[in-house]
């Protein structure tokens, strides 16, 4: 469920997961760089592919698993790009990230 939260992180967030059952805590768009900087900040180390994974340079974008994502919020202030979104505040049109994110890590090509 929600781990430790962040100063400016909505409270709550991971309740209303539990309760819709989904566990999706943050989103990564297509803004990404990949420069690794959330890889760096994370401390669960939830976001991948990382540059020694395989299929680093195949995708376009770095992804958050949501499994092992503890919703803390660290990634999202280490973004130089505001890539990384809460689901719930995922701009408008760009909630298709949040299956782009589930199926890269169900197996999917994103």
């Amino acid at each position: 469920m929600s781990g430790t939260r962040l100063a400016g992180v909505p409270n709550g967030i991971g309740i209303a997961r539990a309760v819709s059952g989904n566990n999706m805590a943050y989103i990564i768009t297509d803004t990404c760089t990949k420069d690794e900087l959330c890889v760096e900040a994370c401390p669960v180390d939830c976001i991948h592919p990382k540059k020694d994974e395989p299929g680093f340079e195949e995708v376009l974008q770095l992804y958050v698993n949501p499994e092992d994502c503890i919703d803390c919020g660290a990634c999202v202030p280490a973004c130089p790009t505001n890539s990384i979104f809460i689901l719930e505040e995922l701009p408008a049109g760009l909630e298709h990230f949040a299956a782009k994110n589930a199926d890269f890590f169900a197996g999917a090509k994103p």
